[in-house]
């Protein structure tokens, strides 16, 4: 699986609370790890490009 920063992910990543945005990174080097770990709660999207959801935390 590949990740990318779109401009707006970058904006509107610098707009969540700072312990959203340390939990989003710990997923993140989660997810570098082991992207079948089960705490990331991927879903596939259903858009014309392959995109995938995952969950940052509750309530996010």
């Amino acid at each position: 699986m590949k990740s990318e920063l779109t401009p707006e992910f970058i904006a509107r990543f610098a707009q969540l609370p700072e312990r959203v945005k340390q939990a989003a990174r710990k997923n993140y080097r989660l997810w570098q790890e082991n992207p079948q770990h089960p705490s990331l709660e991927f879903k596939k999207l259903k858009t014309k490009t392959v995109m995938y959801s995952v969950r940052g935390g509750i309530g996010w």
